[in-house]
């Protein structure tokens, strides 16, 4: 049986984006969560550490790929405003319970990374966890995180790593470090769907997307990698010396970049200016970038399970 061939993007400007929601199934990244509660700990970690470095004066917070809202709990204690953006909008329901629980002001957003709908230079803070992996183009992604930040504003963008320790006792063992300067590796991918969707699991080398994050005219400010033991024996030691150990991996990951989940706050080069506007008055159509007022807003808002979103994705999705 031939394995299914990947597609080949149709421009620079529109590459494929994957969709887990489709006509067909629905897929639920809740419970993909379900027994990964070590991997979830190490994230929440780090991320505690790092929401520091978001302007004391950020009024709001942009998590692209945020889903069901996995870590809103995290966000709540630095920001009052949260604002979810994913292409697939079937989970944006759970999200409600535990932003009203912390009385955090919550948005939904159906967009594609690729054409995110801010007006450029708007936004103060910015959060991207596990998405990369499902980019085939993540260059164009830095581009947009770099032309919607602010100047001094900050994203932190989390990516798969494909040097990982595991990865490099492999090319030790076969005396082969071929692999191990490739810029990506294709763990889990398959070609275009009958329904349109292409789904991607891709691990990328640190130095490549170091070089497209420079390039977009990002500054990495910090890097860390996360979730050391993810899938050996050593995670099933008690949960405090798992996570002891966990701690102390993450202090040495600045130098030794290995662990499998690999964190980078950037920063956009600039004097950064508090925010002014309202988040609403951010608001573009990503086709035409022309600003869409807040009146006109709730006539385009569409209902998913209860959930008042704006559908914004551009190129429309194939469903």
């Amino acid at each position: 049986m031939s394995m299914p061939k990947k597609p080949k993007a149709k421009s620079v400007s529109e590459p494929y984006v994957v969709q887990y929601e489709t006509k067909n199934a629905e897929f639920e990244y809740a419970r993909f969560w379900d027994g990964r509660s070590y991997e979830d700990r190490a994230e929440r970690m780090l991320l505690k550490q790092l929401i520091g470095y978001y302007h004391s004066k950020s009024k709001w917070l942009v998590d692209i790929g945020g889903s069901y809202g996995r870590l809103l709990n995290l966000y709540a204690k630095r920001f009052k405003q949260v604002v979810i953006v994913d292409y697939a909008t079937n989970e944006f329901y759970l999200s409600l319970k535990p932003a009203k629980d912390k009385k955090l002001a919550l948005s939904h957003i159906a967009a594609n990374a690729y054409h995110l709908p801010f007006a450029d230079d708007t936004q103060s803070a910015i959060i991207s966890i596990r998405v990369i992996h499902h980019l085939t183009d993540p260059d164009l992604f830095f581009k947009e995180i770099s032309r919607v930040l602010k100047p001094g504003g900050t994203a932190i963008i989390e990516a798969a790593n494909k040097n990982s320790l595991k990865r490099l006792l492999k090319c030790i063992l076969r005396a082969d470090f071929s692999d191990w300067r490739n810029d990506w590796v294709d763990i889990g991918a398959s070609g275009l769907q009958n329904d349109g969707s292409f789904q991607l699991i891709r691990n990328y080398h640190p130095k490549y997307l170091m070089r497209l994050l420079s390039e977009a005219g990002l500054v990495v400010v910090k890097r860390r990698s996360v979730s050391w033991f993810r899938r050996t024996p050593v995670a099933k030691l008690p949960k405090v010396i798992i996570d002891s150990l966990e701690k102390i991996m993450q202090i040495f990951s600045g130098w030794l970049f290995f662990g499998p989940s690999g964190w980078y706050v950037v920063r956009k080069p600039g004097v950064y200016q508090p925010d002014k506007a309202s988040f609403g008055d951010c608001i573009v159509d990503p086709a035409t970038k022309k600003y869409i007022g807040t009146t006109a807003q709730k006539k385009i808002q569409k209902t998913n399970k209860q959930v008042r979103y704006l559908d914004l994705r551009y190129p429309k999705p194939r469903r």
